[in-house]
């Protein structure tokens, strides 16, 4: 199986964006579930 270049290319830009995306928004994601755990814990406490 031998790759042409534009298909390597492709391949890395998408590692690359996938690595920028987790490093990025990883910990807003962590924040929002924070929140929203919190939302489910205040929903529970509610009943």
């Amino acid at each position: 199986m031998k790759l042409r270049k534009v298909e390597l290319f492709i391949i890395l830009a998408f590692i690359g964006f996938f690595v920028f995306f987790a490093f990025f928004l990883y910990p807003e994601l962590r924040e929002l579930n924070d929140n929203l755990r919190i939302l489910l814990e205040l929903e529970r406490m509610g009943r």
